[in-house]
């Protein structure tokens, strides 16, 4: 009886070590109180969780460790053990000796000595992590099913594994109806190559971000999307998966639509504006420059002509300067980039002003650095408009001296380009210092009464700083009042491996002498721009007849033989480019000899010179056009017949008075 009474006892001994060994190693805080809330044990999980040690806790009360507006689930645990229930996993806020806030879940069991209660014991384990990683996923999942974009995952091999209310409202496609398909279900056909190249992308590692595309909605349309795809890594770092989050951007694609369709509209408008300002000032200035050859004319009608000269060419400045403003401030003028022969360019802008410059006496010289003498990659139309701005203020501002354009060119930031500097050096009123700052602001000139006296719209310098912006390039000026101005425009070109075969620069006056007789077919439909071009034809001393549409052009061809065809573009009937290309075809038919055809247009976009080109044009004047341009122009086309009379050379690098 007495070994087995050892027996037992040594047995209880052992659980009890047992048991005491469980609660000091456990990780959940073992605690046990009496029936009044006095802790009598605390284990060293209770230590690291609530931060007080065994001494400073056991024989004080639970509240300890309670909030104040938690003293209630206290009552609520006591009434219960006192009535020998447990409470299992009741989850609570408790406070540490720092004052910070736990959650705990906690198991609560009665201490019983046979059948009495004696006391509680409590087992709590603290789930702040777990409920804040809830709380997180909970608030993830929230913003998930939110979201206004649709946000997907799929797996490596492109099955679906989870869709948001966002994709359902998206593509139309409940998640029952697509989770466990593969992705493809959404792609277009002719767009599937894309998902093998974001998967392949993902597969390295690789996010994809604003990858604007087409999917397919459930009802069948295409539906604008913007995709960010990115990897999902599990715990290791392998990647498992992919999520997706496609933004539906058919409002922005419509919107983007309609004000591409508005700047079409606002572009077409403009064009046609152009073409109706442009024609009857054609008359005007052309009709005018006959006038002025007159040799019958009085002092008085010579003053009245040179006024009306000077206020046709005024409007036709502010014409052009309206309507490259509101294009520039549309953002309808593009910038071209095609090859372009920089000295011919030059050539022709020279022999342009020239004219201008004789008419005020005014000596014109010119340095062209013999380092240019090529093609350029760049806009030709922009270049010009550029050149002449600059040389017509100069001219206007000018009242005696000389006028100097200087072009250089220096090595470009980028590999096989050229800085091309063109300087432009007035004798005129100068501009005041103070006036400086703001001289390629729009609507300004140096005071109110350079405008009365001089005319202009004060947007000339303003668009040539955009036209220089536009294509990279800077402007500068250098100025002193009744010294004169200069201003300076870097631009960087492209080099072309084309070399040009212009080796000097010839600037013409109108000639007077007459050519061989030379037949040319005149194609237009406004009388007054018939005499103005007539008498121009005249007095360059060509034979020529007229048609007044295309239709007619193309009968007259048919049965004539002419020189140079000056064909109109906007006409009734068959237009320039429709009666063009039918006589390129009665050419090729009848194995004809090509007949040079000059297009003379008041559309004077480049498109709209691309378009005379690719109908079959050789060449385009724009209208009005100058008396020196269109000669010019006939003296590309027939050989032989540019007298020497007028002219001068400007040879590269030297400064000769013209």
């Amino acid at each position: 009886m007495y070994r087995e009474d050892k027996s037992r006892m040594a047995y209880q001994i052992e659980a009890q070590a047992h048991l005491a060994a469980i609660i000091t190693s456990s990780d959940d805080a073992i605690i046990s109180k009496d029936l009044n809330g006095n802790i009598t044990s605390w284990n060293p999980a209770a230590e690291r969780i609530f931060g007080y040690t065994s001494e400073e806790a056991v024989g004080r009360h639970i509240s300890l460790i309670i909030p104040q507006d938690r003293m209630s689930e206290e009552d609520y645990i006591l009434s219960h053990v006192r009535q020998g229930k447990r409470i299992e996993h009741f989850e609570a806020i408790r406070r540490t000796k720092d004052g910070r806030l736990i959650t705990l879940s906690i198991t609560v069991s009665p201490i019983k000595k046979g059948d009495t209660i004696i006391g509680i014991s409590k087992v709590a384990r603290d789930i702040t992590a777990l409920k804040n990683a809830e709380r997180a996923s909970s608030y993830l999942a929230a913003i998930i099913e939110s979201s206004d974009d649709g946000i997907i995952s799929k797996d490596l091999n492109g099955f679906v594994t989870s869709w948001n209310s966002g994709a359902e409202r998206i593509f139309g496609f409940q998640a029952n109806e697509i989770v466990g398909r593969h992705i493809t279900l959404l792609i277009p056909s002719e767009r599937l190559n894309e998902e093998d190249l974001i998967l392949g992308n993902l597969k390295q590692g690789k996010r994809i971000e604003h990858f604007e595309t087409m999917r397919r909605h459930k009802s069948g349309r295409l539906v604008p999307v913007s995709l960010t795809v990115s990897p999902i890594r599990d715990s290791a770092g392998t990647i498992i998966g992919a999520s997706k989050v496609a933004r539906n951007i058919t409002d922005r694609v419509e919107a983007e639509t309609a004000l591409k369709e508005i700047g079409r509209k606002k572009d077409e408008f403009l064009a046609n504006m152009s073409h109706e300002l442009r024609t009857p000032m054609n008359a005007v200035i052309g009709l005018t420059n006959l006038l002025q050859r007159s040799t019958t004319l009085s002092l008085k009608d010579r003053k009245y002509i040179d006024t009306l000269k000077i206020s046709a060419d005024n409007l036709m400045e502010l014409i052009n300067d309206l309507l490259d403003f509101a294009k520039i401030e549309s953002g309808a003028i593009e910038i071209e980039r095609v090859e372009f022969n920089l000295p011919e360019l030059v050539e022709r802008a020279i022999s342009m002003i020239n004219v201008r410059a004789r008419e005020k006496n005014l000596k014109l010289y010119v340095n062209y650095a013999a380092s240019l003498n090529r093609y350029f990659m760049g806009d030709p139309l922009r270049v010009h408009q550029i050149l002449m701005n600059l040389m017509s203020n100069a001219v206007k501002f000018t009242e005696q001296g000389s006028i100097e354009v200087d072009i250089s060119g220096a090595d470009g930031e980028a590999a096989d380009s050229t800085a091309v500097t063109i300087k432009v050096s007035d004798t005129g009123i100068g501009i005041a210092e103070n006036k400086l700052v703001t001289i390629f602001d729009k609507f300004v000139q140096a005071d109110s009464s350079i405008t009365r006296r001089f005319g202009g719209s004060g947007l000339g310098l303003a668009i040539t700083k955009a036209l220089a912006d536009k294509m990279g390039g800077t402007i500068k000026v250098e100025s002193q009042v009744g010294v004169g101005t200069t201003f300076i425009i870097t631009v960087p070109f492209v080099n072309s491996a084309r070399q040009s075969s212009i080796e000097s620069f010839s600037v013409n006056a109108i000639p007077t002498a007459t050519v061989s007789h030379k037949n040319v077919l005149l194609v237009e439909d406004y009388e007054p721009n018939v005499l103005v071009a007539s008498d121009m034809l005249e007095a360059l001393g060509y034979d020529y007849d007229t048609a007044h549409n295309g239709m007619e052009a193309v009968r007259k061809f048919m049965h004539g033989k002419y020189d140079v065809i000056l064909m109109d573009v906007q006409m009734h009937d068959v237009d320039g480019l429709e009666a063009t290309q039918r006589i390129r075809r009665i050419e090729a038919e009848k194995s004809l000899p090509h007949t040079p055809i000059i297009a003379m247009t008041a559309h004077v976009r480049e498109q709209d010179k691309e378009k005379c080109l690719v109908a079959g044009m050789d060449d385009f004047i724009p209208k009005p056009f100058d008396p020196a341009v269109l000669k010019q122009k006939m003296a590309l086309f027939i050989k032989g017949n540019e007298g020497e009379t007028g002219s001068r050379k400007i040879r590269q690098k030297t400064r000769l008075k013209t």
